[in-house]
């Protein structure tokens, strides 16, 4: 199964990023330019969502703070907003820079594997099956 991106935000990215030459940059846009694409729009889970919280009484049923309803915590809609992540990445332990991001590395058995890399000196952590544990391991690495 692919992984859809917003193709936008992909070349701004790059076309911000100083490491990739310009002759490059141009390639990777065409590349984006004539890929698959798919319209889709962003939704949130209710127990992602800002504005659902947990029904008194039952543990996987949420309250939605904008359409009063009441839903699983599974059910999603383009309404919502996602929380802000909770985990903050601490800056590098080598160069400093607060330019670390965790990252899919690689498929493994049709697992993810995540790292945390820092994009100025490109120290990373080792890999990880969830986003949480690479940000965490990531974390242990710092007293910055």
């Amino acid at each position: 199964m692919g992984r859809l991106i917003d193709a936008d935000d992909l070349i701004k990215e790059i076309d911000n990023d100083n490491n990739i030459f310009d002759n490059c940059k141009r390639r990777v846009r065409c590349k984006i330019a004539i890929a698959p694409t798919a319209e889709s729009v962003h939704v949130v889970m209710c127990k992602d969502c800002e504005f659902g919280f947990q029904h008194k009484n039952e543990s996987d049923t949420y309250m939605c703070g904008q359409d009063g309803e009441s839903h699983k915590m599974d059910f999603f809609c383009s309404d919502g907003k996602k929380k802000e992540k909770q985990e903050r990445i601490k800056p590098c332990p080598f160069c400093g820079s607060d330019k670390a991001i965790p990252c899919i590395e690689y498929n493994y058995n049709d697992v993810d594997m995540w790292s945390v890399q820092c994009e100025d000196c490109m120290s990373s952590t080792w890999y990880y099956t969830t986003q949480k544990e690479a940000i965490e391991a990531w974390n242990k690495r710092t007293d910055k």
